[in-house]
């Protein structure tokens, strides 16, 4: 699994779609992912991993209704593109 590891501060997203655009962006980015060298290790689309997961960390009870409901959408668009989207709540 290739995994993709951002963390959001609900609170500075305040513009009208601000999360679900700045996910869709990771989201894209992270479809667009095949391959990459670090030093002598390779990571390679169907040799080094066959799945991709977002990881976004969130802070708890922070976020309102309208900004889960776009964490939500962007859910589903990286479901449409093969993307796995983990939220992680931390305090």
């Amino acid at each position: 699994m290739a995994t993709s590891i951002k963390s959001m501060v609900l609170t500075g997203y305040q513009g009208k779609n601000a999360v679900y655009n700045t996910l869709k962006g990771y989201i894209d980015k992270l479809a667009r992912f095949t391959n990459a060298r670090q030093g002598t290790l390779s990571v390679k689309e169907g040799t080094s991993y066959t799945s991709k997961t977002l990881e976004l960390a969130v802070q708890t009870g922070k976020g309102s209704t309208d900004q889960w409901g776009q964490i939500n959408r962007a859910i589903k668009y990286g479901l449409d593109n093969d993307i796995n989207i983990t939220i992680r709540v931390i305090r």
